[in-house]
């Protein structure tokens, strides 16, 4: 690169230099340098400031549903204003698809086999317990959210607005123990510690993958109950993604939890 169109970028990244005051001898070469800087500038800024057309109607569309592509910057031109032509090439923009609601997890046919899940917890009220199945990774949308407000509010259970959920994953960590058998044991856990913690007296096992891991067996149904650790008792139900796949089970999980509404006490 020359002196003269290096001197051009700097001038126009906003560097100042200072040049030595040239010999009178030099005066000619002096003035035909700052003549070739000066046209190195002029071409620089024009090319950075070159308007950009505005576009509209089906070309708009076309913009954001393409990738065009990335310009080839030419080495003869201002890095300056190759740069700022980049960043205005326009962007695809990809709108995530909207999640399709998860399932309850499948339970494996025998303990040892593999399993992925996810748990979310509630605890609305001191003397309740909520899990609810989810697939690994799941998070329970408004639908979930929305019915088991409906469920608790049901059985007076819902003083205020339904809170986050927790969430207990299994397996904990990626090549941890993910059988049947140990989820059952890291549950165990979690409800000794709840109990010494927060206890409670009862707990809705929302989804067939809470009933196996808290010892249920497949010949256990909905209503079903189970004695857990500190005189607690779980109550088998259908999950929450089930019922709203299946309204017609929300009757069965009603006469199931209704001897805990108020007026039934």
């Amino acid at each position: 690169m020359d002196a003269a169109r290096r001197d051009a970028y700097l001038t126009a990244l906003g560097v100042v230099r200072y040049r030595p005051r040239p010999a009178p001898g030099d005066a000619a070469a002096a003035s035909a340098g700052v003549s070739e800087q000066s046209s190195a500038i002029v071409t620089a800024t024009a090319t950075a400031t070159a308007p950009v057309p505005v576009t509209s109607g089906a070309a708009a569309a076309e913009w954001v549903s393409s990738t065009p592509p990335v310009p080839e910057v030419d080495r003869s031109a201002s890095p300056l204003a190759a740069l700022r032509d980049q960043t205005r090439a326009p962007v695809a923009v990809t709108r995530a698809a909207p999640e399709a609601r998860s399932e309850s997890p499948t339970v494996p046919e025998s303990e040892a086999a593999a399993l992925a899940f996810r748990l979310a917890c509630w605890q609305p009220v001191p003397d309740l317990l909520v899990f609810d199945a989810l697939p690994a990774g799941g998070w329970p949308d408004r639908e979930r959210m929305t019915l088991l407000a409906n469920i608790l509010r049901a059985i007076g259970r819902l003083p205020g607005p339904l809170a986050a959920a927790e969430v207990i994953d299994w397996p904990p960590f990626a090549g941890a123990d993910a059988s049947l058998a140990g989820a059952r044991e890291s549950l165990a856990l979690f409800i000794a510690g709840r109990m010494a913690t927060a206890p409670f007296q009862w707990l809705l096992a929302l989804g067939e993958i809470s009933w196996r891991c808290l010892g249920a067996e497949s010949a256990h149904t909905v209503g079903d109950e189970l004695a857990l650790a500190g005189a607690a008792r779980a109550i088998l139900l259908p999950g929450l993604a089930d019922m709203l796949a299946s309204p017609e089970r929300k009757a069965a999980t009603w006469r199931a939890i209704r001897q805990l509404a108020p007026a039934a006490n």
